[in-house]
């Protein structure tokens, strides 16, 4: 994990630096879908 990852691909300068980075990005998708849904009128995902 502390190997380092090459440009176009590379967010951050370690594997394990990109693995948080893609579950940080899941996050906010997650709050902007729950955001979308709360203005829809719906409830939340189960």
């Amino acid at each position: 994990l502390r190997e380092s990852v090459d440009p176009p691909w590379a967010v951050q300068a370690t594997k394990l630096g990109c693995l948080l980075f893609c579950s940080h990005h899941e996050m906010i998708h997650a709050g902007q879908l729950g955001l979308l849904r709360r203005l829809l009128g719906l409830g939340p995902v189960r």
